[in-house]
C-alpha cells in the first residue's frame, strides 16, 4: 500500500496541498451537519471513458469517508457525459467529507483498472 501522502492515477484530486494533504473545516456551513469538508476538484485523465467510481476510507483508524452535500458514501463521474474542460483532462467539482483528521484513502475505479491515492486528513473532529 501507498505510504500517507502519495497521489497519482488516470482520476486525480487536483486540490491537494504539497504531500497531498486535504484541509477540511467543520460542518457550520453544510447542509448535512455530521460531516466536516472541503471542495475538491477532480481531474480525469482524457483517454478515460465511461464511468468513474470514487470511495474512500480511514487507513489508521474506524473513521468513514464520504462525498457531496449531504453526504453519499461514493462519487460517481461519467466522463462521457460529463461537459469538463475541452480537449485535455476534465475536471469534475465535488465535495470530500471527513468526521476525523488522518491518513486517508480513495480508491478509484475506471474501466482501465483500480488506483489509489492515499493523503492526510487535517481539520477538526466531529
Amino acid at each position: 500500500m501507498a505510504r500517507c501522502g502519495s497521489a497519482g492515477g488516470p482520476a486525480r484530486p487536483a486540490g491537494l496541498g504539497p504531500g497531498a494533504v486535504l484541509d477540511y473545516r467543520d460542518p457550520q456551513n453544510w447542509r448535512d451537519k455530521a460531516w466536516g469538508g472541503a471542495k475538491v476538484l477532480w481531474a480525469v485523465d482524457p483517454t478515460v471513458t465511461g464511468l468513474v467510481l470514487i470511495h474512500g476510507k480511514r487507513i489508521d483508524g474506524p473513521d468513514a469517508l464520504a462525498f457531496e452535500d449531504p453526504a453519499i458514501p461514493e462519487l460517481r463521474i461519467d466522463v462521457d457525459t460529463y461537459q469538463g474542460l475541452s480537449g485535455g483532462w476534465k475536471d469534475y467539482p465535488s465535495y470530500t467529507r471527513l468526521r476525523a483528521p488522518g491518513c486517508y484513502l480513495y480508491q478509484i475505479d475506471t474501466a482501465r483498472g483500480t488506483s489509489s491515492i492515499v493523503f492526510v486528513a487535517r481539520g477538526p473532529r466531529l
